[in-house]
């Protein structure tokens, strides 16, 4: 499956979580694509 996370936000726990969640879902085989703006950047 294909799957894209944007990541909003000014600090970097939003961050942080996002990856972690990122990385299990590639891991089961997804293709993963993130975008952000600001800090989060």
């Amino acid at each position: 499956m294909k799957i894209m996370i944007f990541i909003c936000g000014e600090g970097l726990g939003h961050t942080s979580r996002c990856l972690a969640l990122g990385k299990e879902l590639l891991a089961a085989g997804h293709e993963i694509k993130f975008g952000a703006y600001g800090y989060s950047n």
